[in-house]
């Protein structure tokens, strides 16, 4: 039951992360995919549906709205193309010029470990939370690992049994929760792309 829990738990802490938690009109936890962002880099598509070659290369190397090149290394954190699977299958589709498909898979891929490889050399990480690539919505956004933070508050999971709420029936309730938040730290070191309208 715990394990369900922290799974269910899990998905939907995603989907805070992805997109955002407003309570109240006060933002509790920023969206990653969010191109409003203040100081958040913007490529805009040119197809309400489709992702091309030549956007995913200006998202890792334009200078004027693509991820700056300070934030390309070092102490910055890693980078890696967050997603969702909509955007995936269009992605994993595309050639560059010579024919070789944008998507690597790694050589350790395999039925058991699952779909792992890079786009133009970086780590992709897919989350069903995120959305579609559908016309007006952020679907892809290329960012530095500790460009957005996410801060899990103590205790952490929580999982309290409770004997007595159904004890007529002989049932124990079980139940779980967990507090956390996500913030954008630097959002300049993050580069969201925007599906045309």
């Amino acid at each position: 039951i715990t394990t369900q829990h922290a799974e269910e738990i899990g998905r939907l802490w995603s989907s805070f992360y992805c997109n955002g938690l407003t309570v109240s009109a006060a933002v509790q936890t920023d969206a990653i995919f969010d191109s409003s962002k203040t100081n958040i880099n913007t490529i805009t598509a040119g197809s309400a549906t489709a992702i091309t070659v030549p956007e995913l290369l200006k998202m890792r190397y334009d200078g004027t709205n693509g991820l700056p090149a300070q934030y390309w290394a070092g102490e910055y954190g890693d980078l890696g193309w967050i997603m969702g699977q909509a955007a995936f299958a269009d992605i994993i589709s595309l050639m560059d010029s010579t024919g070789r498909p944008v998507f690597q898979p790694l050589a350790v891929s395999t039925a058991a470990t699952g779909v792992m490889g890079t786009i133009l050399g970086l780590p992709v990480y897919i989350d069903a939370s995120a959305p579609a690539n559908t016309a007006g919505l952020d679907a892809v956004v290329l960012t530095a690992r500790n460009a957005y933070r996410v801060v899990d508050r103590d205790p952490g999971m929580v999982t309290q049994l409770n004997p007595w709420a159904k004890q007529s029936s002989g049932i124990t309730e079980v139940n779980s929760y967990a507090r956390s938040i996500g913030r954008w730290i630097r959002p300049e070191a993050a580069v969201v792309l925007k599906m045309g309208a």
